[in-house]
């Protein structure tokens, strides 16, 4: 929290540790704040410790933007302008912002720093929907934080899909099931239950039996027997 929470002016203020302090924090959460969607709280616990100059809406597009073209090899991305973006995202046209977004980067291979990570879980945690399709390529990029932040990225997303979409979304999780990477298997998983994706209990099945990572093999067995109780039930998955 003391990371979190301190001031700029510290000498040894590092703006990714503060990003990343709070989704630490967010693991540790009391049950009570369990029920907010996920990213919520630490995202809340950030703007409230945004720098001066972020009160209203005025350049926070712009401001992004810029640290957009301007990130290089040398430096990751401020997040405080995305995290202001969400802070005012009543006030934002978030599909003009994906529109800018995407004549920047490419999704699928972009391998500046971690500009393409940040910018996938900007569009997942605001929900753009046009977005989707460049999501579900983030899930080919080869380095794995942007396979795993587009895997869960896919699940936040939530909204109804068509019968197509749906499709292209439930093979892409799936294929993530066996990724190197744990926290991408993972987040697959989370998200095939996100999206009640009924078919997928077979699937799961085969992850769980090569699953050696026991918290990844746990969070697939959860979301397996919840989609075995929602097919029960009569649920129905993420199509309209």
């Amino acid at each position: 929290m003391n990371t979190v929470e301190s001031p700029r002016s510290d000498p040894g203020f590092d703006i990714r540790a503060w990003w990343e302090a709070a989704f630490s924090l967010e693991k540790l959460t009391p049950p009570d704040l369990a029920l907010h969607r996920r990213g919520e709280w630490p995202v809340s616990l950030l703007i409230k410790n945004l720098p001066s100059g972020y009160e209203t809406p005025d350049g926070t597009v712009q401001r992004f933007l810029t640290d957009l073209t301007s990130t290089s090899l040398a430096r990751d991305m401020d997040m405080s302008n995305a995290i202001a973006v969400v802070a005012h995202k009543s006030s934002i046209d978030v599909g003009e912002l994906f529109e800018e977004i995407r004549r920047v980067i490419e999704f699928s291979n972009d391998t500046v720093r971690r500009r393409c990570y940040y910018c996938v879980w900007l569009c997942g945690h605001l929900a753009i929907p046009q977005s989707r399709p460049q999501i579900l390529a983030a899930t080919l990029h080869p380095f794995a934080s942007v396979r795993n932040i587009a895997s869960e990225s896919l699940g936040k997303m939530g909204g109804k899909m068509s019968e197509q979409e749906f499709r292209e979304v439930v093979a892409a999780l799936e294929n993530r099931l066996d990724d190197d990477y744990y926290r991408a298997r993972y987040h697959a998983a989370w998200s095939l239950g996100e999206i009640k994706s009924l078919e997928s209990v077979e699937r799961l099945d085969k992850a769980i039996a090569i699953e050696e990572v026991r918290y990844v093999r746990s969070e697939m067995e959860r979301v397996r027997e919840f989609l075995v109780q929602c097919s029960s039930q009569g649920h129905a998955g993420g199509m309209s």
